[in-house]
């Protein structure tokens, strides 16, 4: 139940968005959220966002003073705002956002189950993969500039009027790559394509720079960016997707205000502003993220008066989006089959019982078991839980977790032993003050699995009864084989739980859920099985058969 760190402090310090690293843990990151985890993470999120400032300013010898404008990643200068016939225009690319990013989604999706059924299988492939990755890119990013002709920097380009602050993204403070050109004069493509990926944002989300940047070099920069991010994201080495989407939702953003412009040059129509507003509908597309996406756009940009038609096209994209595929963070999760449960359950669920999905046959202990035989059981399988059963073998009384086991057997904490006594009753499956913390060295699968390997005990103590009845949970969450699954689901994520014991109408075992048997793949493989069987659909949450509203002309309740 820990914040989702690995998604919350890269948008906190790189991007330097805060509150919207801790929405996007909420939002898209964690199948469980608690007011707990609210606070730590924003309380992480504020100590990193401290650190990352500080840090800026000491590099600006500044130290201390935290008024730096690059503490904002994409800062632009506020000025040109929008007219409402421009929600037109907005609307158009907030399609084009939803179906592009459905096709960059379905296209590294297909890359993802390639690399996973074949690359993955040897190292050589994988490196194989990066070094023919890297080469197609040097190559474009070599040749194509070649195709575009020189332009004069001191040219008099047509800006706005409004844009008279020379320090940020005019005309005047952008940063040119001369290439194949002579002294003076720049190479479009390539100063989009050669510079840092920040910069090149900037440079796309630049107000006041019509003429600079060429339609054809931004939309060919805008296609070309797209198949290698598409094909690079995934790869053996380190690449992330945020600047990626950023800078082709800005490429043909700032392609449709190009053309805006041509159409009526007395409007204003800023190209920057059309970048800002089709980076954020092709981010909305992939990710289908809403509220989080908003706030991370608002605050690395600090351009609060495009706040909503940064909202409708996120909308209009996911709503496009949604028709066609998954969103890309949910398809790589089951590529890579982790099992996150989503906050809606599956149409699958709902012909379903508990006993469709559960695991039957069951590893279980008693209340007392010798040193040998816990070592085995641990060995031969790799479970984290084990319900305890009464002297009959079928009766449940708890649940001991793998972790509690494996220390019990490294304090050997036996009956009528120290460690025993010590623990008293433990509602909380952990062994005592002396043995919960993690400094034994056992906070981990691998870590348990080598103690277990090379754990030997001597004679006395292997045949010694281990006191599990002192140190399981004797409240287990328990479900009758004949529940919905809709409801198992429902009480299962809510509750941030990892185990769900089935048992039958006497309190006998019968079987145990996991996060994997509530995966939709699963439950679409034991609806299958159900249908084949002709059996009836499962009961609704009301205790009553599952009627279809369509077929009655009832309202649903």
């Amino acid at each position: 139940r820990r914040p989702p760190r690995s998604t919350l402090f890269p948008y906190t310090t790189l991007f330097r968005s805060p509150v919207g690293g801790v929405l996007f843990s909420l939002e898209e990151a964690a199948s469980f959220w608690s007011m707990r985890l609210t606070w730590r993470a924003f309380f992480g999120s504020m100590l990193a966002t401290f650190v990352i400032q500080f840090w800026i300013t000491g590099d600006e010898d500044r130290w201390g003073k935290f008024n730096s404008p690059s503490l904002i990643t994409f800062k632009v200068i506020p000025g040109h705002g929008y007219e409402i016939v421009e929600l037109i225009p907005f609307a158009l690319m907030g399609v084009i956002g939803g179906v592009l990013g459905a096709l960059f989604t379905r296209w590294n999706l297909a890359l993802g189950i390639w690399r996973r059924d074949v690359v993955a299988k040897r190292r050589l492939y994988r490196v194989l993969e990066v070094l023919a990755v890297a080469t197609v890119t040097v190559l474009i990013s070599f040749f194509f500039p070649f195709f575009f002709s020189c332009r004069t920097e001191n040219a008099n380009f047509q800006q706005f009027e409004a844009f008279t602050d020379s320090r940020f993204f005019n005309a005047s403070s952008v940063d040119t790559v001369q290439y194949n050109c002579d002294e003076g004069d720049f190479n479009d493509f390539a100063t989009l394509f050669l510079q840092p990926q920040e910069i090149t944002i900037k440079h796309l989300f630049s107000r006041g720079t019509f003429g600079y940047f060429r339609v054809s070099a931004v939309i060919v920069f805008g296609i070309c960016y797209f198949f290698l991010a598409c094909v690079t994201a995934g790869t053996a080495i380190s690449s992330g997707l945020v600047v990626p989407m950023l800078t082709v939702g800005a490429c043909y953003g700032r392609a449709i205000g190009h053309v805006m412009h041509e159409m009526f040059p007395s409007a204003g129509f800023d190209p920057g502003v059309y970048a800002l507003v089709g980076a954020s509908s092709f981010m909305g597309g992939v990710s289908r993220m809403t509220i989080s996406l908003v706030v991370i756009l608002v605050e690395i940009t600090n351009d609060i008066q495009f706040l909503l038609p940064i909202m409708m096209v996120i909308m209009i994209a996911k709503w496009i989006g949604d028709h066609y595929t998954h969103p890309l963070y949910d398809g790589q999760i089951d590529t890579k089959g982790i099992p996150l449960l989503e906050p809606e359950f599956g149409p699958a669920m709902e012909r379903l019982h508990a006993e469709h999905v559960m695991a039957s046959n069951v590893v279980t202990v008693r209340e007392q078991e010798s040193v040998s035989h816990i070592i085995t059981m641990l060995q031969s399988n790799r479970h984290n839980g084990f319900p305890v059963v009464a002297g009959d073998g079928r009766t449940v009384v708890g649940l001991v977790l793998r972790a509690t086991l494996v220390r019990m057997v490294k304090k050997g904490a036996v009956v009528g032993s120290d460690a025993a006594r010590r623990s008293g009753r433990s509602i909380n499956m952990r062994l005592g003050p002396e043995c919960v913390t993690n400094a034994d060295g056992l906070d981990s699968m691998a870590r348990m699995d080598e103690f277990l390997k090379a754990f030997t005990p001597d004679g006395s103590l292997a045949s010694q009864p281990l006191d599990i009845a002192a140190f399981m949970n004797r409240s287990p969450f328990l479900v009758q084989r004949n529940m919905p699954l809709v409801k198992v689901y429902t009480v299962f994520r809510s509750l941030g739980l990892r185990h769900i014991l089935v048992s039958g109408q006497h309190n006998d075992i019968q079987g145990i859920i996991t996060r994997f048997d509530l995966m939709e793949w699963n439950c679409e493989e034991a609806e299958e099985k159900l249908g084949a069987h002709g059996a009836s659909p499962a009961p609704s949450s009301l205790g009553g058969p599952a009627v279809s509203t369509e077929l009655t002309g009832l309202p649903a309740l």
